[in-house]
C-alpha cells in the first residue's frame, strides 16, 4: 500500500470508532425503491407548499414574499430580475433597470433613453 492508502485506511477506521460503522458505508446500501417514492412524494409536498406561499427566486435561493415589504420587491424592466441591493435603487427609480443593464444599455445614451420612455 502507498502511504496515502494507508492515510485513507486510518481516517476510514478513526471515523468508524468515533461516529459507528453506518457512517463508512455507501448510503445507497439503504435506498430502495419504496424510500424513493416516498422522498419524491415529499418533494412534490414542499414544491406545491412554496407555490402556494409564494416565493421568490433571489440570486438563485428561494424565499417566501412573506418576508418582503411591497418596497423592496422592484424588478428590472429589461431583465425580469428582482433588484435588492441599494445601489440599484437609483437606476431602478430613474431609469426602471438594473445597474448591470443600465451599463449594457442605457450608459452613454441616458437623452435617447429619457425620449423613448415617454
Amino acid at each position: 500500500m502507498k502511504r496515502t492508502d494507508e492515510f485513507i485506511v486510518g481516517l476510514e477506521r478513526a471515523i468508524k470508532e468515533k461516529y459507528g460503522e453506518e457512517t463508512t458505508h455507501d448510503p445507497s446500501i439503504h435506498w430502495n425503491e419504496e424510500k424513493e417514492k416516498e422522498y419524491l412524494k415529499q418533494l412534490k409536498d414542499v414544491v406545491h407548499e412554496d407555490e402556494k406561499d409564494g416565493v421568490i427566486e433571489v440570486s438563485g435561493v428561494l424565499v417566501s414574499k412573506k418576508l418582503f415589504n411591497r418596497s423592496t420587491i422592484k424588478t428590472c424592466k429589461l431583465c425580469n430580475k428582482f433588484c435588492m441591493e441599494a445601489k440599484n435603487d437609483l437606476y431602478l427609480t430613474k431609469y426602471d433597470c438594473c445597474e448591470e443593464c443600465f451599463i449594457i444599455h442605457i450608459e452613454g445614451r441616458e437623452d435617447k433613453w429619457r425620449q423613448r420612455m415617454k
